[in-house]
């Protein structure tokens, strides 16, 4: 696989789904058995971050998703979709 250069890097990024990535924490979440306002208290976000998270707008670093994960019990992978395939990247 050839080396990801800045530039591609950046084009992988500006192309990629966030509302892929909201739609695979709505499912986690869910099948977890919690409310967004579980998940934002005990990861310690702003509930508003979240909702927005899941509504697909604006862009989380991987901490917050590693938070995220942490408290639905997943890895980060299943929450880093790619929008096209649906496959984990």
């Amino acid at each position: 696989m050839p080396e990801e250069t800045p530039k591609t890097a950046a084009h992988h990024a500006a192309q990629y789904d966030f509302a892929e990535l909201g739609r695979a924490v709505v499912r986690a979440r869910e099948a977890a058995g919690m409310t967004i306002s579980d998940v934002a208290e005990s990861a310690g976000l702003p509930e508003p971050l979240l909702d927005d998270l899941e509504r697909g707008q604006g862009d989380v670093d991987l901490e917050v998703l590693h938070a995220i994960a942490h408290v639905l019990g997943v890895g980060v992978g299943v929450l880093i979709v790619s929008g096209e395939s649906g496959q984990q990247l």
